[in-house]
């Protein structure tokens, strides 16, 4: 899979919106005025060729709903990891699934809910492993279960690409990945309030550690789409050293959690 590139990513998705602007509305050219009489057909000597076979169709293969699901979203996946997703719809990822458009509408109903689904079963992936280490988490000087996911999250350019276009197009408040009632990252903040609890330390208040997360997933996100950029323009060749953010980014955390009031 190619690495994320913003620049690179934006580009594209320029490219194919300014593409699907200019089909929208097509200036049909003036037909020419015929100055000659249209010539006679000429009389069938032949027999007609045959029909050219039609292409067999695939078999039905009967699946549960969330097999099918699971089916498009594993197809959306492959097609996201090459194009943008304003370069492609339904019908390229119905092909990669081997299934019809119209199954897909059925299931998704739009094109823009496919790829929100397909980001939100990655961040569902994400948020469940950090709640899993949360469970064994003792929180010594090294160990934030959050930061260690955020940086591994950001770093996957699937996860990225499709991140950024939701966030940069502004699709990401009408597909309803950040509603409210999903409650994402409050999950995880409640699993941190536990565990710290359970483990008998004093827990910093709930607004606290909310604004640590949010600041943590700001900053990681910022050096995923900017860092080599600004680290370039730093004057420094090559690209940023990952353990070093990750590292930084546990200690500003964890000073500030830990700070009193």
């Amino acid at each position: 899979m190619p690495a994320f590139d913003l620049r690179r990513d934006m580009a594209r998705w320029g490219m194919a919106r300014a593409r699907s602007s200019a089909t929208a509305s097509p200036t049909a050219a003036p037909r020419a005025r015929a100055t000659k009489a249209a010539a006679p057909r000429a009389r069938a000597t032949k027999a007609a060729a045959p029909r050219a076979s039609q292409p067999r169709r695939r078999p039905a293969i009967r699946r549960s709903p969330e097999a099918a699901r699971a089916l498009i979203l594993d197809a959306a996946e492959q097609v996201f990891s090459q194009f943008m997703p304003a370069e492609v719809g339904l019908r390229e990822v119905a092909d990669a699934a081997g299934v019809t458009h119209g199954l897909v509408t059925h299931y998704f109903g739009t094109y823009d809910a496919v790829v929100a689904a397909t980001l939100a079963r990655r961040l569902e992936r994400a948020r469940s492993r950090v709640l899993t280490q949360l469970v064994s988490a003792s929180f010594g000087p090294d160990e934030l279960p959050l930061i260690d996911a955020l940086i591994e999250l950001v770093h996957d350019p699937l996860t990225m690409r499709l991140l950024t276009w939701s966030l940069t197009s502004g699709r990401a408040d009408s597909s309803g990945l950040w509603a409210p009632d999903r409650r994402g990252l409050a999950l995880i903040v409640d699993g941190i309030t536990a565990r710290i609890t359970r483990l008998g330390h004093p827990a910093p208040p709930r607004a606290r550690i909310e604004f640590a997360a949010m600041a943590a997933l700001a900053m990681a996100l910022g050096f995923a789409i900017a860092g080599p950029a600004l680290h370039a323009a730093l004057g420094h060749d090559g690209g940023y050293d990952r353990d070093r953010v990750q590292a930084e980014l546990k200690t500003m955390v964890r000073r500030y959690v830990d700070r009193r009031p």
